[in-house]
C-alpha cells in the first residue's frame, strides 16, 4: 500500500515537473512559431514544422537532466521522443489545416490550443514510451 502511494506521488511530481519543462519547450515554440509566421512570412505549415522541432529538442534534453534522469541510450530514447512529438505536430499541423485553412482562424490562436492538448498525450506516451527503466 505504501509503495502504490510512493509511486502515485512519484507519477504526480514527474507529470507537474514534464508540464513545467513543457512550458519552456511550448514557449520556444509558441514564440518560433510567432516569428517565422509573423516577422518572416513562412507559411503556418513550414513554421509549425521548424519551430516544433525546436520545442521537441529542448523539451528532450531537459525531461533527460531534470526530470526521468535517464542516461542510457540517449540517441533510442531521443528518436522515441522526437516520433512521440511528430505525433503532437501531426496533430497540430491537421487541427491548423482545418481551423486556419478551411476556417480562416487565427493561426496563434490555433497553434495555443492545440499545444494545451498535445502535452497530455505527449506526457502519456513519452512516460510509457520513451522515458521507461530498463532493466
Amino acid at each position: 500500500m505504501i509503495e502504490n502511494l510512493i509511486s502515485q506521488i512519484r507519477q504526480r511530481q514527474q507529470f507537474v515537473i514534464y508540464a513545467c519543462i513543457g512550458i519552456v519547450g511550448v514557449s520556444l515554440d509558441f514564440a518560433s512559431f510567432a516569428a517565422f509566421d509573423r516577422l518572416l512570412g513562412w507559411h503556418y505549415q513550414f513554421a509549425n514544422v521548424l519551430s516544433t522541432s525546436i520545442g521537441i529538442l529542448v523539451n528532450f534534453l531537459l525531461n533527460v537532466r531534470f526530470n526521468f534522469k535517464v542516461r542510457d541510450r540517449l540517441l533510442i530514447r531521443f528518436g522515441s521522443f522526437y516520433g512521440v512529438g511528430l505525433t503532437g505536430m501531426g496533430a497540430t499541423a491537421l487541427l491548423l489545416a482545418i481551423f486556419v485553412g478551411w476556417l480562416a482562424l487565427s493561426a496563434l490562436l490555433v497553434k495555443f490550443v492545440t499545444l494545451v492538448v498535445v502535452l497530455l498525450l505527449q506526457y502519456n506516451l513519452n512516460r510509457w514510451l520513451t522515458f521507461r527503466q530498463i532493466p
